[in-house]
């Protein structure tokens, strides 16, 4: 009998709809600052976090501090 041992889930774009600039221009009218400058500080956090460099909180964490 063959045993199911991983499910990997990819919500952005996979499961559920998911829209960038919908959820930059949400975050950014409530941070009070531009898209390009909220972009610029998210992006690389989003790449360390895809590598597992760092996970949510981490990125959390920083985006506070910057924001």
């Amino acid at each position: 009998m063959n045993m199911i041992k991983l499910i990997i889930f990819d919500i952005g774009d996979v499961i559920i709809n998911f829209n960038d600039e919908e959820y930059v221009s949400y975050i950014t009218k409530k941070l009070h600052t531009d898209a390009k400058t909220f972009m610029k500080c998210l992006e690389p956090l989003v790449t360390k976090m895809e590598y597992g460099a760092m996970n949510l909180k981490e990125t959390e964490d920083t985006l506070a501090k910057r924001f």
